[in-house]
């Protein structure tokens, strides 16, 4: 081993061990804070140049985009229940914006009163404080809630729809491809489900989003602003997701596939131009790296002793990976529970990408085409080679990671789409022959034929709408059964005076509800207990949640921690509900503590 490895080792440790102390956790809020305050500047600064990159969209294209947006928004609205999908992860979110609002600390609450974190209990969070952070600047406003970051939800998903409009436009110059890309991606069932809920990777593609069209800018315009605000964006996209990261090669690829860099009597001032940018980006994002250095070090990737990532891990989800892209999972049947669940994705969007690729080839857009293929392959290796990268891991709640791939099938697809419409209209398809009445008949022929293309690019996507994406959150597996317990949980919270502490293994659920908790495993050991005690002037209270059924991962398990809480306390039930659904068979409750198992109290 090189001299040199256990040195950097040795700080490798260091830097660790500071993310859990409360200055490095406030710096990430003030991090937030200035690549925030920067991105906005910065797009200000360069609006003129962003102006003029886009100044061959017509109004009337706005206004199919408009009208694009708004029947997403009605049937979101209207017809997808806002829900956690991916169960937990959410709610913690939603606390680290308290977090972040009443002490200013990127971290999450494990002992907390109602309103603010017992001191030197906050806890690194395996996510940057990216998400909670937009989530607590309307909550600063309207109050800490998950119908707020729902809407949330739905308001980045909506930017994602305009950015891949506008990415169009600069790359492919074609408005037509724009607006059914847009409407591509917006249909996308998992887009629409995802995009009313709270998870992370639905915002991190706005911002990759972001971050594409501000440098497809900067390489149109030359415009140093528009580059500077794409590095603001790069840097809050890292700031939002660790695995982000894999982005970066995205971006690079449009870097380097701009001829113009490389070539042309300004050569040398465009290779110093782009040399001062990546001088900028590294020192803006180097905080944002540092922080995906820790979470692959702390709670976030494969169990102790696993790798994150593998060529082992790629062979195995390889075929798996590649078959969802053919609507073969729509439909997974899981026997032990008795019910399904759904990776679906549209046959016809993969058919057509494929075509759109072929077209792209044909036209001779090479570098766009290397752009879009190899952004698709970025996605697809990463995640694949991850130790969780298969889209049915987890009876399918990995299937989101690959929402990064999405944008790329609605352009393929749209472009696949309209070039087979330009087709038939330049071989005579829509006038069949060459009388005068036949030629008549063309245009209604022509919309006939769009019209059936239309059926077969958005059918199979208005099915599983109507019976995948509207179902009621309590017949969606997995975690069915924790959203029956959260609803247990909202429904009764009210009876815990705010003065008191629930013991519970939900403590970030609780502090957002306004209630003071203590992680359960925390409360019989001395360093807390006496804390407790003093806190709460013993008015405690007990969640016996899904949690003493589950042995959710890590170390000691929950089951175990649970029992040891029943057996240590005396307390009486004062809410019950039971749930009998999805070959489970349990009950929850919130217990009433009287006082130790040993002590004398009726």
């Amino acid at each position: 081993m090189p001299i040199y490895v256990p040195f950097i080792l040795n700080i490798g440790a260091q830097v660790l061990a500071q993310f859990q102390r409360q200055p490095v956790q406030a710096f990430y809020f003030y991090y937030s804070v200035f690549l925030f305050a920067g991105l906005l500047i910065s797009l200000l600064l360069a609006y003129k140049e962003i102006r003029k990159a886009i100044s061959g969209i017509s109004r009337k294209y706005y206004a199919y985009l408009l009208v694009v947006i708004l029947i997403f928004v009605f049937l979101e609205v209207a017809f997808v229940k806002p829900t956690h999908l991916l169960y937990n992860d959410e709610y913690i979110y939603v606390s680290v914006a308290k977090m972040l609002l009443t002490e200013h600390l990127a971290a999450v609450c494990s002992f907390s009163n109602a309103t603010s974190c017992v001191p030197g209990t906050p806890g690194f969070i395996h996510q940057p404080p990216g998400w909670p952070f937009l989530l607590a600047i309307p909550s600063y406003f309207f109050g800490v809630s998950f119908g707020l970051a729902y809407n949330m939800e739905l308001l980045f998903s909506v930017f994602s729809i305009v950015l891949i409009f506008l990415i169009v436009y600069v790359l492919l110059k074609d408005l037509r491809v724009g607006i059914l890309s847009s409407a591509i991606l917006a249909f996308t069932p998992l887009f629409m489900s995802y995009s009313r809920s709270n998870i992370l990777d639905t915002p991190a593609v706005t911002f990759l989003l972001l971050s594409v069209f501000l440098l497809s800018v900067y390489v149109k315009r030359k415009s140093m602003l528009a580059g500077i605000a794409a590095v603001f964006s790069i840097a809050y996209m890292l700031n939002m997701k660790v695995d982000m990261v894999f982005a970066i090669g995205v971006l690079l690829l449009l870097l380097l596939l701009d001829k113009d860099k490389f070539d042309g009597p300004e050569v040398t001032k465009n290779l110093k131009r782009l040399a001062l940018l990546l001088i900028i980006a590294a020192i803006v994002a180097f905080p944002a790296l540092l922080y995906v250095y820790a979470a692959s070090n702390f709670s976030f990737g494969a169990p102790q002793g696993q790798p994150n990532f593998s060529f082992a891990y790629l062979r195995s989800n390889f075929v798996e990976n590649l078959l969802f892209w053919f609507g073969v999972y729509d439909k997974v049947y899981v026997a032990v529970f008795h019910s399904y669940y759904y990776d679906e994705f549209p046959l016809a969007y993969s058919v057509f990408a494929l075509a759109g690729a072929l077209f792209l080839f044909l036209s001779k857009k090479y570098r766009e085409l290397a752009f879009f293929l190899l952004w698709f392959a970025i996605v697809f290796l990463f995640y694949t080679s991850y130790y969780a990268g298969g889209v049915n891991y987890s009876a399918g709640d990995d299937v989101r990671y690959f929402i990064s791939a999405f944008p790329v099938i609605a352009v393929l697809a749209a472009y696949g789409f309209v070039s087979i419409f330009n087709l038939a209209n330049k071989k005579k398809f829509f006038a069949l022959s060459g009388n005068s009445k036949q030629h008549k008949n063309a245009p209604l022929n022509a919309y006939l034929f769009l019209g059936v293309m239309l059926v077969l690019l958005f059918g199979e996507s208005a099915w599983f709408f109507s019976t995948v994406v509207t179902m009621s959150p309590y017949h969606i597996y997995p975690f069915a059964a924790e959203r029956y317990d959260e609803r247990f949980i909202m429904q009764n919270y009210k009876l815990i005076p705010p003065n008191c502490f629930v013991l519970t293994f939900k403590p970030p659920l609780w502090y957002v509800l306004g209630r003071g908790n203590i992680y359960a495993g925390w409360a019989n050991l001395s360093s807390y207990n006496s804390k407790l005690m003093n806190l709460s002037h013993g008015c405690l209270y007990f969640d016996y949640s899904i949690s003493c059924y589950i042995n959710l991962t890590g170390s000691p398990n929950t089951e175990q921690q649970c029992e040891q809480v029943m057996k240590s306390y005396k307390m009486y039930p004062i809410a019950i509900s039971h749930l009998d659904n999805y070959s489970w068979n349990v009950s929850f409750y919130l217990f009433k503590i009287l006082g130790p198992a040993n002590s004398t109290v009726s």
